[in-house]
């Protein structure tokens, strides 16, 4: 399991921490360290119950939040279908965020009906929404489905940004 999320955004939500606390004693390197969670169900509300497509939610989810590279989902979920890498990113993120981990469940809940709803929507593989034209195992075909899943996860992020501005927040 990889789990690289907010080394450069996690301090967003992180409450300073007092040097030291009311009887004198230096908080405790191990305990994480405090959180907005009101923001942080916000955003991850505006986020996965927005209008987006699943497979680009997905995407989002593994790359912003998982921290991986696009290369990285190209290789390794290509062959994986949405259902199963819904639940997957599901156990990921409630891992990373436990105790917190009730935020993701909430906010998946859309996503989750989306691709479990025998619509057909889960059966999809991640593959089946790339656009290349190219043959598959070619340079040009990675390098296209690359593209196609660095345009998902910006696009889900444009749409955020203007849904929060709509609602006068800020992200």
């Amino acid at each position: 399991m990889r789990l690289r999320f907010w080394s450069d955004a996690r301090h967003k939500f992180e409450l300073p921490l007092e040097v030291e606390d009311e009887s004198a004693d230096f908080p405790d390197p191990q305990e994480s360290p405090l959180c907005d969670l009101s923001l942080f169900d916000g955003l991850m509300l505006a986020t996965f119950g927005g209008a987006s497509e699943p497979h680009q939610l997905i995407v989002f989810g593994y790359i912003k939040l998982l921290q991986w590279k696009p290369a990285e989902v190209f290789e390794e979920l290509s062959h994986e279908s949405l259902k199963t890498l819904m639940a997957r990113l599901e156990r990921d993120l409630q891992d990373f965020f436990a105790p917190h981990d009730w935020i993701v469940r909430e906010s998946l809940k859309k996503l989750k009906e989306l691709v479990q709803n025998g619509t057909g929507v889960g059966a999809t593989l991640l593959r089946d929404n790339y656009t290349s034209k190219a043959a598959l195992g070619t340079r040009s075909y990675s390098a296209k489905c690359r593209q196609n899943i660095t345009n998902w996860w910006v696009s889900v992020e444009r749409r955020v940004k203007s849904d929060l501005a709509k609602k006068g927040g800020a992200f």
